[in-house]
This record gives C-alpha cells, structure tokens and sequence, in this order.
C-alpha cells in the first residue's frame, strides 16, 4: 500500500492466530481510530525477554540493579504478552508524566492489566448467561406450545425449512469428513439420528436444552427469530424494558447479530484489546463500556435481575479463588495479600 507524504501508519496489535500479518490501516480510518497513539516502530519490537524486561524497567524509570526485578517482569511478560505489557507500560508512564502519584508503577502497570483481565471476565459471563438464557426461553416457548419433546416432533417446529436444511447439509458434510484430525469448524455439532417410526432424521439429544447447546451461536440466533414469526404466537423470549412486551423482531434481530459478530469472538477468542488515555479497554467495534453496556441491556431484555445475579455471582467467585488458594498449598491467604502489596519495584528518582 503507498502512502502519501503527510500519511502515517499505525497496526493494530490484536493476538492472532499462528501465521496470521497484521495489516497497517492508514491514519483517520475506523480501525486506525481506535487504537490509542502509541509509537509502534520496530525498534520496540525487542527480541529476548530480558531485552522487554529493560524496556520496561527504562520506561517507567525502575530500578534495575536487582536481577530478581527484572527475571518478575520476564516471567510476566512471558505469560501475558509483549503487546498487552507494553500498552499498559505506556498508560502508565504517561500518568507518571502528568505529575501522578503512582507509587508502584509496575504494580500499577500488572494492576491495569488484571483490571481489564476482570473486565473481558464478566463480559465473559454476560455472554454466557445470555446465550444459556437463550436457549432456556426458546425451550418453554416451545415446550407450552408443542410439549417438553418438541425436538423430537417429525415436522421441527424450531427452524424454518431454510434453516433447517442448512443444519442438516452440515451435519451430513461432517459425516463424511475425514476424523484422522478435527479442527473447530470440522468438529460434528449437531447429531442425527434415523428416527425408525417416521423414516426421518430427528436430533440425537435426550433434551431439548442438549440439543439447544449443539446449535452454534447463529444457528442459535435464527432459532430465536424463527420464534417470531410462528402463529398462534409463542410465550416471548426477549421483552421491552417494560418486562411485559415483546422486544420488537428488528430489535432482537440487530442485537443478537452484534453479539454474535462482533463482541462473543473477540472475548471467546480472548483478543488482545487497546488501551485508552484513560487505561480502559477499546475493542476493534467500540470502547468497553459502551460495548458491556449494550451487553447488559440485552441480558435485561431477557429479564434478568442483573444486580442481584452479579451480587451472588461475586460470592461464588470468591469462594472459587478461595478453593483454588487452598487447592495450591497456601494455609494463610491475608499474609499473601499482605506480601504481594508489600512487594514494591522501587524506581530510580
């Protein structure tokens, strides 16, 4: 690609599959636009652990003469990184610069990162409580309109003839794939069986949800929009804010589609997302909190109580850290929080 002479680059720094190139986008662009103004020369692209450790340690003025210092940050960076450490490298010293009182900056540096770690985290969750959420609604609407088995009827009510064709032309594409090794998109999803009353193949899955759980994501979608259009019309799945109407069908047709395109492979996928001025996260599609708050109101339109869900789900997430604790040998959980607040990277002025 040529570029004009007032012209710059800037690469986006997504963690991509092997093999994969990233692309530059020109200055001005979407793409371009949403990744903070950082200087991605090739000179930061440093080759060995210990020269990142340095690096970082330069950076944010640290002081480098303990080796033990420097072998953490490698150790950190190892497992987290080079894109993510050194954004979070940069937000930091730039909060340095305009007069912070950051008294820890490399805590402060792994600090922004876990931040952000616990932010895709409950993204996370709220993906996963809509899509089982999904396939429970789609269930008893089915279910009071067509009995607990409605899998299993010969003519499926769940998928209209379209939909339902494209699923079984995959699944018999599976069948006749080659299993000497899978890959995702290779892997059999949804299981058939010959039914031998109705000559026809019916879903191989004891349950409706089991069979739910099969379908991908789109697949999943249409099933839900396909809810829409049958008459007499079926208990409702999403609801208006009122928690009484039914979420109009563009409605639940374009937020379904953006949860599926966009944010569920990013954050499945765990995409390394960019840092704003303010140390959040920017996502390819739009900043964390619009992207979280679009997300919640989904969950919303299938009458979550959010607040109430999020005050438990924080409960057992503690005890879950405090399992794993326990399961890795340490007896006194408040002396380790203790020490890894005392454990400060002095810096050099």
């Amino acid at each position: 690609m040529r570029l004009a002479a007032d012209e710059t680059l800037t690469v986006t720094r997504h963690a991509q599959s092997p093999g994969h190139v990233d692309r530059p986008h020109k200055a001005g662009s979407r793409r371009a636009s949403l990744h903070p103004s950082v200087d991605w020369s090739s000179s930061l692209r440093t080759q060995s652990l210990r020269e990142r450790a340095v690096e970082v340690a330069t950076r944010l003025d640290l002081d480098q003469s303990q080796p033990t210092r420097l072998e953490r940050a490698e150790r950190f960076i190892a497992l987290i990184g080079w894109d993510r450490v050194l954004g979070a490298t940069e937000y930091t010293a730039a909060r340095i610069k305009a007069g912070l009182p950051i008294g820890d900056p490399w805590g402060y540096v792994v600090g922004t990162i876990n931040h952000n770690t616990a932010r895709a985290a409950y993204l996370y969750a709220l993906i996963h409580w809509i899509e089982i959420g999904l396939r429970a609604g789609i269930d008893i609407a089915l279910s009071e309109a067509h009995g607990a088995s409605w899998h299993l009827l010969e003519r499926p009510v769940w998928a209209s003839d379209e939909t339902l064709g494209r699923v079984k032309a995959k699944w018999a594409r599976e069948q006749e794939a080659d299993r000497s090794y899978t890959m995702a998109d290779q892997r059999e999803r949804v299981r058939y069986r010959l039914d031998a009353a109705s000559g026809t193949l019916i879903p191989d899955y004891a349950t409706p949800e089991l069979f739910l759980a099969d379908l991908e994501l789109e697949q999943l979608v249409q099933v839900v929009l396909y809810c829409y259009k049958v008459r007499p019309r079926l208990r409702h799945i999403l609801y208006q804010p009122d928690g009484v109407n039914q979420l109009p069908s563009q409605s639940a047709n374009d937020e379904l589609r953006w949860l599926r395109s966009t944010i569920r492979n990013a954050v499945a996928h765990n995409r390394a997302p960019h840092l704003d001025a303010l140390g959040e996260i920017v996502f390819e599609f739009g900043s964390y909190t619009e992207t979280v708050t679009r997300t919640e109101t989904l969950l919303k339109a299938l009458r979550y109580n959010l607040p109430a869900a999020l005050v438990r789900f924080a409960g057992k997430q503690n005890t879950a850290v405090t399992e794993a604790l326990t399961r890795l040998g340490v007896t006194d959980i408040k002396a380790l929080q203790a020490s890894v607040k005392e454990d400060v990277w002095p810096r050099t002025s």
